[in-house]
């Protein structure tokens, strides 16, 4: 399992508690966890947010067995169960604020009709994409239909980009929505002078490195760079498998060119960050990219090739385009016009900007202001 899943939404829940009381509902929907886990809740306080994870009774043949529908007729349940008990013991809500739709959303939509509270949904997947496999277009009739309706009753719709609001638009539900990006934890990523400059001009690389990160190509592509440019380095940070490593030792990339730090906390990819000279990604497709946004907060310019979100936040003041995914030529070109280039990107201006739209508190303004305009109707 991915230790950083979801930690998006965690910071997001962060920056708005310091405006507003915050409590966090999650009951688990993978059957491969609930397999695992004891049943029950886990209950935590942290910095004023009240979270409760629940898991169903993993002993249950619903849970052993691929019964989809009689799974998730327990898991709404379970839900209605839970929901009716958070409101016996604290009341009702002003507002419920949904993450990730399906399933846990089929509870905003009763407590909407039951009481009255008005919900609006945050989304950042990129499941409503057509070129996405596991996207909305090849999900069950449930996903469908359960998307859809969440979607339409939602008071307001809210997406991480425009390029992810249009794609809704376009395989979901047409209806307004609003951009409001992730968060930087910009007490963590924020630009620092160097206090020794790197030997070779280092790139950093953060991810999962699943198949939509490009892995193969981006390793393509530095065997490409290192053709014609000497001092170079790319640090990998993430949950890089023996695959990779094994497919850039057989393409003749040496540690000394290629290295990958495995999987790294919160505070040590901040750290990678302020001692990088710039950023790389080469994904398939983005909805927004919070490792982008975080190294922007550091300073770092950007090679990406332009796709999804991604022009969203980056632009030729601090980033190089290639401008074909699927070209690792194309991406080693961009990779070497950073470098040769870089003198051009001024990282303290491209830090201050990028400072300014994704701090907790401008962000936590931008849903303060969606939720009075709501609850206050």
């Amino acid at each position: 399992m991915d230790m950083f899943d979801g930690d998006f939404i965690e910071r997001q829940a962060h920056a708005v508690a310091a405006l507003h009381t915050v409590d966090v509902i999650h009951l688990v929907q993978n059957r491969n966890i609930l397999k695992l886990a004891k049943p029950g809740i886990e209950k935590q306080l942290n910095d004023g947010i009240n979270s409760s994870v629940f898991f169903i009774n993993n002993k249950s043949q619903l849970l052993q067995s691929d019964n989809t529908v009689l799974f998730n007729i327990r898991y709404h349940r379970k839900l209605l169960s839970v929901l009716k008990e958070y409101i016996a013991q604290n009341g009702k809500p002003d507002l419920v604020h949904v993450q990730v739709p399906v399933k846990i959303a089929a509870g905003a939509i009763w407590l909407k009709q039951q009481y009255g509270i008005p919900f609006i949904v945050s989304e950042h997947s990129n499941v409503y994409h057509s070129d996405v496999r596991e996207g909305i277009n090849n999900a069950s009739v449930y996903f469908k239909r359960l998307t859809r309706r969440v979607i339409s009753k939602a008071d307001a719709l809210v997406t991480v980009s425009a390029f992810l609001g249009n794609a809704i638009l376009e395989h979901a539900c047409n209806r307004p929505y609003q951009v409001i990006p992730n968060v930087v934890n910009t007490s963590l990523f924020f630009y620092k002078e160097y206090s020794q400059p790197n030997k070779r001009f280092r790139f950093l690389h953060v991810s999962n490195l699943l198949p939509v990160k490009n892995p193969r190509l981006m390793l393509d592509a530095i065997a490409d760079v290192i053709k014609t440019t000497s001092a170079v380095e790319f640090v990998f940070a993430g949950n890089a498998t023996d695959e990779w490593k094994k497919y850039a030792e057989s393409i003749g990339l040496t540690e000394d060119v290629v290295n990958f730090k495995g999987l790294l906390s919160y505070e040590q990819v901040a750290i990678e960050m302020q001692k990088a000279d710039a950023f790389f990604i080469f994904s398939k497709s983005e909805t927004f990219s919070c490792a982008t946004a975080e190294a922007l907060c550091c300073g770092l310019p950007v090679a990406a090739a332009r796709v999804g979100a991604l022009p969203e936040l980056l632009n030729f003041s601090n980033a190089v385009f290639s401008e074909n995914a699927n070209d690792a030529d194309s991406f080693a070109h961009a990779l070497v016009q950073l470098k040769n280039n870089y003198e051009h990107f001024n990282r303290k201006e491209i830090a201050e900007h990028a400072a300014s739209k994704y701090n907790y508190q401008v962000v936590a303004q931008q849903y303060d202001a969606l939720y009075k305009s709501i609850i206050n109707k």
